[in-house]
């Protein structure tokens, strides 16, 4: 029994010393934030540092997501529920090396709204941003939000203006698809006050009825 123990324990410390010979990047250029196909390589501790490793010797294994060569397509719905973190085996010569790859999810939603009020003639873009664990503030779309309003009806992250305007202000409902705890309520307003630009034969000014006694040359 003892024999077998510290059989183990070698087993283990063997395998805790390759992770820490080998690490997984990935390039931050693919934004994996809103895309889920990334390019990602191993690199090698060398030096006090890590070097990247030559494609060649060695290749990737994983259960939990696509894998063509060095380019990675993952689930986003099971990338949110191991949160955040990939699971890999970097086969290299006679060793496999368990690695894992901890890849940026949202953590926060929030509203950047474009206009403070609802023009009651065309329909409004509400506009949602997500800080993600990178650190990194992107605009959101319907992948990552769900949107819904008390009036009106949504087409993605578009309200879509109803025909009887009965109403003076919409609440919207935002909630994050991969935490659904994670919501903001946001109430706009519509414009009280006609725009003379709203108008069908509405045409800007020009220069001289702007300013009708400007001296000509």
């Amino acid at each position: 029994m003892k024999r077998m123990a510290c059989f183990a324990i070698m087993i283990l410390g063997c395998v805790k010393l390759f992770a820490q010979e080998y690490r997984l990047v990935y390039d931050e250029q693919s934004l994996p934030e809103l895309y889920n196909n990334i390019y990602i390589f191993a690199e090698v501790k060398q030096d006090g540092g890590y070097r990247k490793l030559n494609a060649n010797k060695y290749r990737l294994q994983t259960t939990e997501g696509q894998l063509d060569g060095n380019s990675f397509t993952f689930n986003r719905q099971r990338l949110y529920d191991n949160n955040g973190v990939v699971h890999f085996d970097l086969v290299a010569g006679s060793k496999a090396v368990p690695l894992t790859l901890a890849l940026p999810v949202l953590q926060e939603i929030n509203t950047n709204l474009y206009t403070d009020s609802i023009k009651p003639v065309l329909n409004y873009y509400l506009n949602v941003e997500g800080k993600f664990s990178s650190g990194r503030v992107f605009p959101l779309d319907s992948n990552f939000v769900a949107v819904t309003s008390d009036v009106g009806s949504m087409r993605g992250l578009e309200w879509i203006l109803p025909k009887q305007r009965d109403f003076e202000k919409v609440n919207f409902t935002i909630v994050n698809k991969f935490n659904p705890d994670d919501r903001k309520n946001v109430t706009v307003y519509l414009k009280k006050y006609k725009d003379p630009r709203d108008a069908p034969d509405y045409q800007d000014r020009t220069e001289d009825e702007v300013i009708p006694n400007r001296r000509r040359r």
